[in-house]
């Protein structure tokens, strides 16, 4: 006689607990966010070399490009960090982090360049796709907003 298996029931989908999404939101923001000021500082403290580089790629005006790179992305970084205009600065930041990932590897572009490309496009697409989530200053504004009208 054969022994039988007993059936196993699948789990139960649990609905999204919206706290958990807001946490886990917020943790890819952060991370975005400060990836983002960790390479504005690193251009701006290597600016001669990130000048070379741009002048090297055959950007035109590379002074006032590299200058206007690297403070546009500290102030990305920072939008992104505090939940601030958030999908906003998460489109701003794909042409500009394409830009500067360019000018960074300078014309040596081999896997490391496309899979910065790849994780910088799948960091920032969370907040540009889904939102800030409840830990971010839009979502003060938002609550704010639907005070005043009440």
């Amino acid at each position: 006689m054969k022994k039988r298996t007993p059936r196993t029931i699948p789990p139960i989908p649990r609905p999204l607990d919206p706290a958990r999404l807001s946490q886990g939101l917020f943790i890819c923001r952060l991370l975005t966010g400060l990836s983002f000021i960790y390479l504005a500082l690193g251009c701006l403290f290597y600016w001669r070399e990130f000048l070379v580089n741009t002048h090297f790629v055959g950007l035109p005006f590379a002074w006032p490009l590299s200058a206007l790179l690297a403070g546009a992305e500290l102030f990305v970084g920072l939008f992104l960090l505090l939940g601030k205009y958030t999908r906003i600065s998460a489109l701003v930041a794909i042409p500009l982090s394409i830009l500067c990932v360019v000018i960074f590897f300078a014309g040596h572009y081999n896997g490391v360049f496309w899979v910065t490309l790849f994780l910088i496009g799948a960091a920032l697409s969370v907040p540009l796709l889904i939102g800030p989530g409840a830990i971010s200053l839009d979502e003060k504004r938002k609550q704010e907003q639907m005070n005043r009208y009440k």
